[in-house]
């Protein structure tokens, strides 16, 4: 796994991973346009985290922060990256 920035650091074991490459983002004038960073990949856990909370009202931090940095979300992670190349493509045709 390659060396990503954690709070200014490197790290190669990031504890969550979120997509904050080529997301689709408001820009000024009413306007569309893809940006990178992880200002935002931040909402996409949080959304995640929300809905979380909303079906188990009972789960702890530490069972979202689980369920967040489980291999599964790996899977997503990758799913969003291919929905977000396929968006593109299309924009182009």
């Amino acid at each position: 796994m390659p060396r990503l920035k954690v709070n200014g650091e490197e790290s190669s074991n990031p504890e969550i991973i979120a997509p904050g490459q080529d997301i689709l983002t408001t820009v000024p004038h009413q306007a569309y346009d893809f940006m990178t960073g992880s200002s935002f990949a931040t909402p996409h856990v949080a959304g995640v985290a929300a809905l979380l909370l909303q079906l188990h009202p009972d789960w702890q931090t530490l069972d979202i922060k689980r369920q967040l940095s489980s291999d599964l979300n790996l899977l997503t992670t990758r799913m969003l990256k291919a929905a977000t190349i396929i968006s593109k493509q299309d924009e182009q045709h």
